[in-house]
Formats: C-alpha cells, structure tokens, sequence
C-alpha cells in the first residue's frame, strides 16, 4: 500500500500524464531517426529490429553467425541495451497506472462504506432516542399510577446518581422524593434524551463534509 500511496503523489495529475506521455512519444520519434541512421552508418546486415525482438538465447546464437566490426558490435549492444530499458520503464508506468487505479477503487469503496456508517449510526441514534422517550413516558406512568410503598422510595433512590440518571427519564422524580423525605445526589443529564446525540451525529457528518472538500 505504501509503494502505491508513493507512485500516486508522484505522478500527478492526468494531464501531466499526458504531457508527459506525448512528450516521450516525440523522443522516442527522434530516437528511432537517429537509431536508423546510425545503423546505416555502422553498415548493419539485418534490421534494427531484429535485435529488440529476440530473445536472450537467440540474440547469442545472431552474434555467432556474423563477423561483426567493433563499431557494429557495440552498436548491437547499445541497441539491446536501449530496448530492455524502453520496456522496463513501460512496465513501470503500467504498474503505476495499476496502482493508481486500485487506490482509487480502494478510495470510492471506503467512502461508500462511510456513507453506509453514517446513515446507519443516525438511524441508531433516532431510534435509542424514541426508546428513551417511550422509557420515559413509562416512568412517568408506573410513578405516577403506582402506591409506592416507602422501602420502594428507597430502592427508586439508590438509582438517582450520575451513574444512572434516572431524573432525565422522568423529570418529576426529584420533586417526588423530596416530598416523601429523601435526599438528592447530584445527577448528570442523560444525553440520549435531551436531543445532543443528534447534535453530535450532525456535527460529525459536517465535519466529515469538511474533511472530503479540503484540497489534496
């Protein structure tokens, strides 16, 4: 991944790719020429051609059949050198194509993912909320049709800490107990209820926005 991540950063935009690429096609134009040239120049007795197309073993066994001059020699060898680098850096730009097109699958399939997660926790969010509401409304009932018994009012009591709002789901218990004689601890709301995990969910869905139009 790390190799892919470095062959993107390295080669640009698509137009430079293609600057780039048109450029090589005039090099390589020119180095053809001046390959023909020199080949004529040199007297070769086959085409240049056939010295990039052979393979290792049949390149050996061309040199046997010719009596080669020093100046011909050496130009079969550049001219073998030249092409094993032309098609080495051919695979190169093809495997970092390759690699830049996977990290961009890799890319569109994170943020559909991400998209998904969002979606996901919202609804999760929206439905803890109304299960908190429905808890509520039925504390209000059961507290309220109910004769609580004053060891009740105990157990209900132990209930009422930071650890465990249970004020936030029905907010009249404070007053409740206070009239039966019991005292209060000091409570935290209860986030689910009172609305802040949508604020947190939109925060963060603004954030993550924000995140995707920062410029590379």
């Amino acid at each position: 991944m790390s190799e892919c991540e470095g062959t993107s950063q390295s080669c640009g935009s698509p137009v430079n790719s293609g600057e780039d690429g048109f450029s090589e096609t005039e090099t390589e134009g020119d180095s053809e020429s001046s390959t023909r040239e020199r080949a004529r120049q040199v007297q070769l007795p086959f085409p240049v051609e056939r010295i990039i197309n052979l393979s290792r073993n049949d390149f050996q066994q061309l040199l046997k059949q010719y009596d080669f001059t020093k100046e011909q020699l050496d130009f079969v060898h550049d001219m073998r050198r030249r092409s094993k680098n032309r098609l080495a850096a051919q695979r190169c730009r093809k495997r970092k194509l390759d690699c830049i097109y996977n990290l961009q699958c890799e890319i569109n399939k994170l943020k559909t993912e991400r998209e998904k997660l969002i979606v996901e926790r919202s609804q999760l969010g929206q439905m803890k909320l109304r299960t908190c509401h429905s808890v509520s409304a039925l504390c209000q009932r059961v507290c309220s049709e109910a004769n609580l018994q004053p060891e009740q009012l105990q157990v209900l009591a132990k209930y009422i800490s930071s650890e465990c709002p249970l004020s936030s789901l029905f907010p009249h218990i404070d007053a409740f107990l206070t009239q039966h004689g019991f005292p209060l601890l000091l409570q935290a709301p209860l986030p689910a209820c009172t609305g802040d995990f949508e604020n947190k969910d939109t925060s963060s869905s603004s954030r993550d926005r924000t995140t995707d139009e920062k410029p590379l």
